[in-house]
């Protein structure tokens, strides 16, 4: 019975299922020794890192795998997915490994043991964003299964795609980093930006990670939305879900554009507040779209639906 929940999931083999648990659980449970600490939660060595990629890579490998098993199957899928599982968790755990040490886990070169973690952790995201692009090239060459419903192809195209460029911002970050260091200035912000805005702690200006963040999870949410209108008209189905991937394009393109300013994430100009007003605006009408799936027609009323 177990294996044919994880099935309809789209957790065919026990590494996938393994592999998705282990990180959202780990995720979850280091919520407790970070509780017990005394740390702040912007604090760089605190177990923050370790909740968070323990979550967001569990639903990044969960939605990937998912995105896998609309796709027509090829022979090596089976072995791409246990390299995605394992590049996946290897990373986890090596940031994880470096919140027990007490010690930052990115841009650290402190010691010949945190370089080599930093390369190994490199390496093993490397791996996996190859399989990302695999699978985001599959996903554009319509290599669906037969009667894959068109909103569920477009949430697991734009999805792909947004997740992708997410992955590729994070090779841009770590390279300005290291630009940064070695101009003497701090790796998590825009070149030339010093300043931590005061106004919102935890979100100084200029900060890398917003925009590397931004889209992150848009698979997640584009996914839902296929599944909250799959029984809506295929063209009120299919809008909702572009709308969603149209509002996280701008709300990526405000994070990009807030950051390469030296702005603070709501310190808005004229230019960003236009991207946030598109960025709502896109959000609401898919949520229009998504409420005709609960609301129906009043046939007692006389009128013809």
């Amino acid at each position: 019975m177990l294996d044919s929940v994880f099935k309809s999931l789209g957790l065919e083999s026990r590494i996938e299922r393994i592999s998705v648990a282990l990180l959202l659980l780990s995720g979850v449970l280091h919520a407790i020794p970070f509780l017990l600490a005394t740390k702040d939660w912007e604090d760089p060595t605190s177990f923050r890192k370790a909740i968070l990629f323990g979550v967001s890579t569990g639903l990044t490998l969960y939605s990937c795998l998912w995105t896998l098993r609309t796709l027509q199957p090829k022979p090596n899928d089976l072995r791409l997915s246990q390299i995605l599982c394992t590049s996946l968790v290897i990373e986890v755990a090596l940031i994880t490994l470096q919140c027990w040490r007490n010690t930052e886990s990115h841009f650290n070169t402190k010691t010949i043991f945190d370089e080599c973690i930093e390369q190994a952790m490199l390496l093993f995201i490397s791996i996996a964003m190859w399989f990302i692009s695999k699978l985001t090239w599959r996903t554009w060459t319509k290599q669906f299964r037969p009667n894959t419903p068109a909103p569920v192809q477009s949430a697991a195209t734009w999805g792909m795609s947004l997740l992708l460029l997410s992955g590729l911002i994070g090779f841009g970050i770590s390279f300005l980093g290291y630009l940064q260091m070695e101009n003497g200035l701090p790796p998590y912000r825009w070149p030339g930006v010093r300043e931590i805005s005061t106004t919102s702690p935890g979100m100084g200006q200029g900060i890398l990670k917003f925009p590397h963040g931004a889209a992150l999870h848009a698979m997640q949410l584009l996914a839902l939305v296929a599944w909250a209108v799959r029984n809506t008209d295929p063209k009120t189905a299919l809008w909702a879900v572009r709308l969603t991937a149209t509002a996280h394009v701008f709300w990526l393109s405000f994070a990009i554009y807030q950051t390469a300013q030296g702005r603070s994430r709501f310190d808005v100009d004229p230019t960003s507040t236009l991207l946030m007003i598109a960025t709502i605006l896109c959000s609401l009408t898919a949520g229009i779209f998504i409420l005709k799936r609960f609301i129906k027609p009043d046939l007692t009323s006389g009128e013809k639906p």
